[in-house]
């Protein structure tokens, strides 16, 4: 179910039938619109209340509340136009799952099976952006300006922000290029994602706000500068089947405690020689809870507490 952006309209999708459009301010004893692909017209042509041949599966609103697109089971997207009397496009072969589209209606961005984005101009259904990346997407959407795109996958939300986008905002739209009306298509540019990489798990910074050190997805805590974000040492590391969920810097900086969703908590002590980070071993430990917070106390007593409890060192 989907609502027009003004208000006027109300789009109903559900299996084994048509996509109906209701209109919220005529009477409601109108019969509502039916949108029927070419391919299913003969066949409600004779059996009016029959099942059409492909399920609508996600209905998306143009802005101007004029045109819709749905995406079917089969993958095609249909852009209808409501105010052309049975008017659509229909693009096959999408490999498309989940749909969005852009605020300004310029753009249409789709996921697919293997979690490969795709960035379609809406007026000649130009593919201008790709990036495979895997899991599978569960929700995605463009932001306002259309420079990023938002998609969630598993329990973790991605942002990502292609140069072709960026590009797109900064000259092919202000121009009028031939991506948004003209005849010439602009070669579409590929990337791969970077989700093979670790992804930051949690952060904490020093009192200073000199640096800040990061815990990844693969167990290891990166010590970085906090002007310009440089890497600097890796601290060390848990087990790389752990994410480091927890990082806390004591008071005077002497201290950093980590721990990680396997119950590890660690805690070393860090100081300078010679212009470079050293780290020495204080305590390793395993409790039976997951550790949600540690903190230290003015004299530098650590406390963690879990589900269960707290425990102080």
């Amino acid at each position: 179910m989907a609502i027009s952006p003004d208000l006027s309209k109300i789009a109903v999708a559900y299996r084994g039938r048509p996509v109906l459009i209701w209109d919220l301010i005529e009477d409601s004893s109108q019969e509502p619109k039916r949108c029927i692909r070419d391919k299913d017209w003969e066949r409600l042509r004779t059996k009016p209340q029959g099942d059409v041949f492909c399920a609508p599966e996600i209905v998306c609103w143009q802005p101007n509340g004029i045109s819709l697109f749905i995406l079917y089971q089969d993958n095609t997207i249909v852009h209808w136009y409501l105010a052309e009397e049975g008017s659509q496009t229909e693009y096959e072969n999408t490999e498309a799952r989940e749909m969005a589209t852009s605020d300004d209606g310029t753009l249409l961005l789709t996921s697919s099976n293997t979690g490969t984005l795709s960035v379609w101009t809406v007026s000649n259904f130009n593919l201008i952006y790709r990036l495979y990346c895997g899991p599978f997407v569960r929700d995605l959407t463009l932001s306002p300006d259309n420079q990023r795109i938002y998609d969630v996958r598993g329990s973790i939300c991605n942002v990502w922000e292609p140069d072709a986008l960026v590009r797109l905002e900064e000259g092919d739209q202000e121009e009028g290029s031939s991506l948004f009306g003209g005849s010439d298509v602009s070669e579409p540019t590929f990337s791969r994602g970077t989700q093979d990489t670790p992804i930051t798990t949690s952060v904490a910074y020093d009192c200073l706000a000199d640096y800040y050190v990061c815990g990844r997805d693969d167990g290891t805590i990166w010590l970085h500068e906090m002007k310009e974000g440089e890497k600097i040492k890796k601290l060390w590391s848990h087990s790389v089947m752990s994410d480091v969920i927890v990082l806390e810097w004591s008071p005077s900086r002497r201290f950093l405690v980590s721990a990680d969703d396997a119950g590890k908590v660690i805690l070393k002590a860090l100081g300078k020689k010679d212009g470079k980070w050293i780290v020495f071993n204080v305590f390793d430990f395993r409790i039976r809870e997951l550790v949600r917070q540690a903190l230290f106390s003015p004299d530098e007593r650590i406390s963690c507490s879990s589900l269960a409890g707290f425990k102080t060192r």
